[in-house]
């Protein structure tokens, strides 16, 4: 009779179904390879495994072509270039899906933006100006626009914008006796609401039922982005006198925008976050799936999540706890003030598509940030950030 082994299961006359065990301890997210080709399809393994020194002689040579044969107008492949030559590999990420190389890319396109506003920074604001008018992807063929979303009057010419504000007209109420609750301004038509109505048409109102959004997505706790989202109304107060479209009337600040659009936005990011976590998920290897109907699905279907983890916080529950989710929030604030900063600086529409491309860069980085800060605070086994 084994008497240690006694000691280390149950004691006599105990059932196994009443044996309490202790919790597990929550694994490390970033302890094992994503890229071991461990666990994958056979016929995809190639694709998660390390392929250093190919990369390193296609970039080589790409290198080589575009210094010898390129005229240098391409700037997307100038800038992707010089994202592979990077001298030390971008880490994994905690996400898996589509393929870890993707997140590896959205970092290391933030690095080069990074880079990017060093250099600006170190600019005057003119000589910043005349840049990003050469760099403007309407006139570089990137993207068809309109005039009004052109940056400056030609290349190398900036043009300043003019800044509307949304607190010279704060009268709710403004339509006589035949008007209507939405009238055509076209036809002539007498509005019952026109500052509303003038509002509500706006294309930021869009903006912010999208940005709320997505930013649920990135913190997944319908709270946290209810109470960032009040803040940043207090930061506009604070900041109105100095960019003019940050001054809005008080029905627009706390009816239109964070009880209609923040909440919307809010409220359909928390239902998209549901879904996605009580959703069952029954993954099969491509291999394994008979019909060529099946293997479209399962393929349309690697884009989704492997699983969806919403994020507890609790502020309350340690001051370390406390001081992560406070700098969170400054984070979250910094990056939605600069969406408006630096297009004011840089005169840039906001129609322009380089605000479009800035902003689902920082809504992808964002969501790697918010997922390996959190690990980094709830989970003891991460040591570090990153």
């Amino acid at each position: 009779l084994d008497f240690d082994q006694l000691n280390r299961t149950t004691p006599i006359g105990t059932s196994d179904a009443l044996r309490i065990e202790e919790p597990e301890e929550p694994k490390n997210p970033f302890a094992s390879p994503l890229d071991s080709g461990i666990g994958h399809d056979k016929n995809l393994i190639f694709f998660y495994q390390p392929h250093f020194i190919m990369a390193f002689v296609a970039g080589a040579a790409s290198l080589g072509w575009m210094a010898y044969y390129n005229n240098g107008s391409d700037s997307i492949q100038n800038i992707f270039l010089l994202y592979c030559s990077l001298p030390t590999p971008v880490p994994n990420s905690a996400f898996m899906r589509p393929h870890p190389v993707v997140w590896r890319v959205v970092t290391g396109a933030s690095i080069t933006y990074l880079l990017m506003l060093v250099f600006t920074l170190f600019q005057t604001a003119h000589d910043a100006r005349v840049l990003f008018t050469h760099i403007d992807p309407c006139r570089n063929g990137l993207a068809s626009c309109g005039p009004a979303a052109l940056i400056g009057e030609a290349a190398g010419r900036p043009k300043n914008l003019p800044e509307r504000s949304y607190a010279e007209q704060c009268q709710v109420y403004t339509g006589g006796k035949d008007c209507k609750l939405w009238a055509n301004l076209a036809a002539g038509e007498t509005p019952c609401f026109k500052n509303v109505q003038e509002t509500l048409e706006d294309e930021f109102v869009l903006a912010h039922v999208l940005g709320w959004f997505a930013k649920a997505l990135i913190v997944r706790h319908a709270g946290a982005a209810w109470i960032n989202s009040v803040i940043f109304e207090f930061l506009e107060y604070s900041f109105q006198h100095w960019m003019p479209n940050f001054a809005e009337c008080w029905w627009d600040h706390w009816v239109l925008d964070v009880a209609i659009t923040n909440f919307l936005g809010i409220y359909c990011g928390h239902l998209f976050m549901s879904y996605f976590e009580l959703k069952t998920y029954r993954w099969m290897r491509i291999s394994e799936i008979k019909s060529t109907a099946g293997k479209v699905s399962r393929a349309f279907f690697q884009f989704s999540p492997q699983r969806w983890d919403s994020f507890s916080w609790h502020a309350l529950e340690s001051p370390r706890r406390l001081m992560a989710v406070l700098l969170l929030y400054f984070i979250i604030l910094v990056a939605d003030f600069n969406a408006f900063a630096l297009k004011f600086i840089l005169w840039v529409p906001p129609r322009n598509p380089l605000n479009v491309y800035r902003l689902l860069l920082m809504w992808l980085l964002g969501l790697m940030a918010s997922r390996e800060f959190y690990e980094y605070v709830v989970n003891r086994q991460v040591k570090r950030l990153g």
